[in-house]
This record gives C-alpha cells, structure tokens and sequence, in this order.
C-alpha cells in the first residue's frame, strides 16, 4: 500500500481500499468497513482535507493523481513550498487551488518573469546600440542615412572606435 499526503481537498469513492489511523477512520467509520488493522474499504464516498496522509492499495487513478503526493517519492514541491514561492512572486492564490493548478501558474509566472527580462535586457541592448551608432555617426560627421549607406565593415569600424569613446567617457 502506498502512502500519500493529501494536497488538495480529496473525496474517495466507494470500493477503493485505504489506510488510515484510529483517529482518521473513527469520524468516517460509517463511510468505512475495516478489511484488516488499520486497512478499510471505502463504502461510501469518503473525503479528505489538505494534508492527511493516507495509504491507497492499487493505483491511484488519474483523477485523484493531481490531489495527492507520494510521500518519500520526488514528486516536485509541495503545496505548501508552492504556496509560499507565488505569495513570495507576489501572485495571489485561488483558494481551491490544488497542486497541479499550482504548478501550472508557477510555470506561467516563472515564464512571464523570463519574458519581461529577455525584453529588459532586448531594450538595454538596443539603447547601447543607438548610442554606439549615435556617437559614431558624431565621430564620423555625418547623418544617419550617410553612415547606413557605408559598406557594413566600415560601419563596424566606426562602432568600434564609439565603444572605445563611450568607455573612456
């Protein structure tokens, strides 16, 4: 039986072979018929909150993969590290997210965050660049359309020698 934690408000329907401890099965014991120490077949649909944990006989079906974690399994961040990371983002939380809505919006966020700074750094960069042209167009004492009209290895001389004043200013 393996065991897993609870990560979002789960019910389990009837048939599925469960573990549980006294202290969870006692307020569930009509939903429940004991089939061994601490082992119970589920009767009626039982539900759990967010951080039971629980032993599962069989597989877990995919509806319920998404709403719980295995324990001692590398199964990516919790709920709880998830929360914390966006609240940290400064992205608000839906109060019925589960783990996979969670990792979802991490990932959208994380990949927002990259988009604006691969934007930042496209805009610093082509700020340097205008500089560079815009004193080597004063280097050279001519106008821009002059200076596009230059054979591009001269164009790339003329930058060279901007750099060069740019990092003495």
């Amino acid at each position: 039986m393996n065991k897993y934690e609870i990560t979002s408000t789960t019910t389990i329907n009837q048939g599925a072979r469960i573990s549980l401890s006294k202290e969870q099965a006692e307020p569930r014991k009509t939903m429940l018929r004991e089939v061994g120490k601490g082992v119970y077949e589920v009767v009626s649909r039982v539900q759990f909150k967010v951080g039971e944990k629980i032993g599962y006989d069989g597989d877990l079906p995919r509806n319920l993969a998404t709403l719980m974690q295995k324990e001692g399994g590398n199964e990516g961040p919790t709920v709880k590290e998830l929360q914390e990371k966006l609240t940290a983002m400064g992205i608000s939380i839906p109060v019925k997210a589960n783990k996979a809505a969670l990792l979802k919006l991490l990932e959208e966020s994380e990949k927002a965050a990259a988009d604006k700074a691969a934007a930042a750094a496209a805009a610093e960069a082509a700020k340097k660049q205008a500089a560079l042209k815009a004193k080597a167009l004063e280097l050279a004492g001519i106008e821009a359309n002059a200076f596009d009209a230059l054979p591009p290895a001269e164009q790339d001389q003329w930058l060279a020698k901007a750099e060069e004043a740019l990092e003495q200013q």
